[in-house]
């Protein structure tokens, strides 16, 4: 529907025995970020060949090149 709009699971989302499964298929679905992965879902994400970044800034705004945090 809107293509160039980023989507992203927030950090308000479950942080319960579902948080996985949840980020799993947010990934599936084409999200454009979420807000503190767990390990697991980061590993899904390289796995299937997704680009990894992260930003130092609330999940609420959207990412950009002056909040990007660079991991080596």
């Amino acid at each position: 529907m809107f293509p160039a709009t980023p989507v992203v699971l927030g950090c308000a989302h479950s942080s319960g025995k579902d948080r996985e499964e949840i980020e799993k298929i947010a990934i599936k679905c084409g999200v454009s970020g979420i807000a503190a992965p767990t390990v697991k879902s980061t590993r899904f994400a390289k796995e299937n060949g997704y680009e990894i970044n992260y930003y130092g800034m609330c999940c609420g705004l959207v990412p950009g090149e002056r909040t990007k945090i660079e991991i080596k």
